[in-house]
C-alpha cells in the first residue's frame, strides 16, 4: 500500500489529467476535439459559421455577417444547424457550472483567505492556507494584466 500522501497526491494528479481530457472535448470551444470533427466533416470553419448562423436566428445580422454566412463553405452551412444545438448545451453547461459550482467555490475560498488573514497569527497555518490561496487566485488575475501592460508599453515605444 502507498503512504496516505503519496495516494492522495497521485488522486490529484489523476484528477487533473481527466480534468484536462476533459476539456479538450468541449466541442463548443475551439480545442483539439473540436478541430478533429470539424476536419472529419470537412468543415472549413464550423465554429464561425455556426456562430453566425446562431446570431441570424436571434437577431439581423449586418450586411457583413449575411455575406459571410452566404459565402461559407457549403459542409459548414449543413453542419451549422446541429453544431448549433451542440453550442446551446455547451454554454448553457458553462453558465450552470459558473452559476452552482465557480460562484460558490471562489465565495468558499475567498471566505477561508479573510478568515485566515484576519484572525489567525503568523505561526497558524490558517494564516498561510490564506496567504497561499489568495496569492494562486490573485496571480490568475495579475499575469495577464502584467502581460496586456507590457505589451501596451511595447506597442506605445513602437508608434
Amino acid at each position: 500500500a502507498l503512504p496516505p500522501v503519496l495516494d492522495r497526491f497521485l488522486a490529484i494528479v489523476v484528477l487533473i489529467e481527466v480534468v484536462q481530457t476533459g476539456f479538450q472535448c468541449l466541442l463548443f470551444l475551439r480545442t483539439d476535439m473540436y478541430l478533429v470533427v470539424s476536419t472529419a466533416l470537412g468543415c472549413q470553419d464550423l465554429l464561425r459559421v455556426t456562430r453566425l448562423f446562431l446570431r441570424g436566428r436571434l437577431t439581423v445580422l449586418s450586411t457583413a455577417q449575411q455575406a459571410d454566412l452566404e459565402g461559407a463553405h457549403p459542409r459548414d452551412l449543413r453542419a451549422a444547424p446541429w453544431f448549433a444545438l451542440i453550442n446551446i448545451a455547451g454554454f448553457g453547461m458553462l453558465a450552470w457550472l459558473l452559476i452552482n459550482q465557480w460562484i460558490p467555490a471562489t465565495a468558499v475560498m475567498g471566505g477561508w483567505v479573510v478568515y485566515g488573514l484576519a484572525h489567525a497569527s503568523v505561526s497558524q497555518a490558517g494564516f498561510w492556507e490564506g496567504l497561499v490561496i489568495a496569492v494562486l487566485l490573485l496571480s490568475q488575475v495579475a499575469w495577464p494584466l502584467m502581460v496586456y501592460l507590457k505589451e501596451r508599453r511595447t506597442r506605445g515605444t513602437a508608434q
